[in-house]
């Protein structure tokens, strides 16, 4: 409480506005009124609070477009139309975020693998285009491993890259 003693009795105005605030009823504001005070409460400085005709309205030009309310579209309808490389820059751009979680769904639709071991995503076969056409899956359900000629996302060159790898299967996210 003794700290409270200076703080009341200061006597410079712009120090005690600071410490303790204004009574808005100087303001010559209707607290009491059942609407919002910010519809005609102009400025604090201000000696009329209302012109007449006046609205406080942005005084710049807000073009018809912008007014009109048009959701973008879902993250999986965007994730189709980007490349596999950006993908793969979300992916790795993005860790423990919902938009790795989009980036690895659609490259799995895309036959794209996650390898958790090597962390890095692998395919089976792709086109003139560079995607990937074939699924990575194991042809058997007893199938423990695989051998053969892989493509490879390599994200420290950035590139894919034709590998020969042994693929065990429990190392390969499967199912997302």
């Amino acid at each position: 409480l003794v700290g409270l003693i200076s703080v009341l009795r200061i006597i410079e105005p712009d120090r005690s506005m600071m410490a303790l605030g204004s009574d808005l009823s100087s303001l010559r504001l209707n607290l009491n009124s059942p609407h919002a005070i910010f519809s005609s409460f102009l400025s604090p400085w201000s000696d009329i609070q209302k012109l007449p005709g006046f609205s406080i309205e942005p005084g710049y030009y807000v073009p018809a477009s912008y007014r009109q309310a048009k959701a973008s579209p879902a993250a999986e309808e965007r994730s189709r139309s980007f490349s596999d490389e950006a993908l793969f820059y979300m992916f790795y751009t993005s860790p423990m975020d919902t938009i790795q979680a989009e980036a690895a769904k659609e490259l799995f639709h895309r036959n794209w693998r996650y390898c958790k071991e090597l962390k890095i995503w692998i395919t089976k076969q792709v086109d003139e285009q560079g995607k990937a056409v074939e699924a990575l899956e194991p042809t058997s359900e007893n199938e423990r491993a695989t051998y053969g000629v892989f493509i490879m996302f390599d994200p420290i060159r950035w590139k894919r890259e034709k590998r020969e790898l042994t693929i065990i299967w429990e190392t390969i996210e499967l199912n997302l």
